[in-house]
């Protein structure tokens, strides 16, 4: 309802009110005349004011059409097939980019971002944990064949999608964009895969330790993956890669289990 049109009309309703009723020569007859025009004066101003605000606001809020930006999740990896699988996930994430345009966040995440992160949590990241042991190894291994073109080409690139996932793939080379594209459709197949499986039981930080310790991780490697962001860009990329490769360097029958857990954190 708006809460201004209203007020304005009851204003002028108010206003001219006062002459129509005590207004001079004022004889019944007249006044109902005066009451009949101050009745549409006042609609008049009330319709008026709700759609000068209507107008003022599509001025202030220029980009509140959330659509564009649900166009573009629904190509999204992962995020596409949340959507597509979750009830009402798109609903929630259009009332989530609304709302951060018009009442926009001044200090934390966004809520659109808040929404991501849960959708994550409450869905991929279970999907993955549940991932049969073939895609879960392959969806590994096609990270890593990534990495290493990452570490041949462009070190920079490496560090950026070590620490935070690559946040433009318009810098990668033909056969990097061709290798990404391989790796987000390996994660999309280890997502199906773990859809329609039951929860495996995750590894607990103890059993991590043990296969990367397995693996030939040594403590200052630990260390060194407490502060991956204070690394420089050959150390963070070449940590990048052995996490990767540890799947490959234990027992079989750990192989699938560190693969899921990498998986669920990266």
């Amino acid at each position: 309802m708006n809460w201004t049109a209203l007020a304005v009309a009851a204003a002028v309703a108010v206003a001219l009110g006062f002459w129509a009723w005590y207004g001079k020569g004022a004889s019944p007859a007249r006044r109902f005349r005066r009451l009949t025009i101050v009745a549409m004066l006042a609609v008049a101003a009330g319709i008026g004011t709700h759609f000068l605000s209507l107008y003022f606001e599509a001025r202030r809020w220029p980009s509140m059409d959330p659509e564009p930006t649900i166009a573009h999740l629904k190509q999204t990896p992962l995020i596409r097939l949340v959507i597509a699988d979750v009830p009402g996930s798109e609903e929630l994430i259009r009332s989530a980019l609304f709302e951060d345009v018009r009442y926009p966040v001044r200090h934390g995440p966004t809520r659109t971002f808040t929404l991501m992160t849960r959708l994550r949590t409450d869905y991929i990241v279970p999907a993955f944990r549940s991932a049969d042991d073939k895609a879960a190894l392959a969806a590994i291994a096609a990270r890593l064949a990534f990495i290493r073109h990452l570490q041949s080409t462009s070190l920079p690139l490496c560090r950026e999608f070590a620490i935070q996932g690559l946040q433009d793939t318009r810098k990668l080379d033909a056969e990097g964009k061709r290798r990404f594209d391989a790796m987000l459709a390996a994660l999309e197949d280890a997502y199906r895969s773990g859809r329609s499986l039951p929860s495996n039981p995750a590894l607990d930080e103890a059993a991590v330790r043990a296969a990367q310790v397995e693996a030939g991780f040594l403590p200052g490697d630990f260390a060194n993956l407490e502060r991956l962001g204070e690394l420089a860009d050959v150390e963070a990329c070449a940590l990048a890669a052995r996490m990767n490769t540890a799947p490959t360097q234990v027992a079989a029958e750990r192989a699938a289990p560190l693969a899921r857990h990498l998986l669920a954190v990266q």
